[in-house]
């Protein structure tokens, strides 16, 4: 544990046990799960062919009460399709690990990348209660 920590602090992921089993649709989507406790949020995805990324809020998310849209995405009923990862999600990896990752930061790192830095770091953040899995 401490040589993993070690290595989060040195900018290396490979030794670090992270969950890392992605669901593949058709092989054309990546999709994560944004969860509070035991309510799934919503849906993350990466559609490979289109090189879109995709929010959506769940049934369960939109037929409760207890919990108001993140401030981000504020339509419940919208799908939120961009091109590039929204700061939301993009701020759960550390500014130091995609610098090592590209030359021109976050903003510019490949959607792939983007994938594997949320897969390797992306579970939990210290901004926000929710956790982001790799379904």
């Amino acid at each position: 544990m401490v040589k993993a920590i070690k290595n989060i602090f040195k900018g290396k992921s490979s030794e670090v046990n992270y969950r890392h089993d992605v669901k593949s649709i058709d092989n054309d989507n990546v999709v994560f799960e944004l969860k509070y406790k035991k309510l799934l949020i919503g849906t993350l995805e990466y559609k490979l062919k289109e090189k879109e990324w995709r929010f959506e809020y769940s049934e369960e998310f939109k037929n409760q009460d207890n919990i108001a849209p993140i401030i981000s995405f504020p339509d419940v009923n919208k799908t939120y399709n961009g091109k590039k990862l929204w700061s939301f999600f993009s701020s759960r990896i550390p500014d130091n690990v995609s610098e090592s990752s590209s030359s021109e930061g976050k903003e510019h790192t490949s959607n792939s990348n983007l994938i594997d830095l949320l897969k390797s770091y992306g579970q939990k953040t210290i901004t926000n209660p929710f956790d982001l899995l790799a379904s």
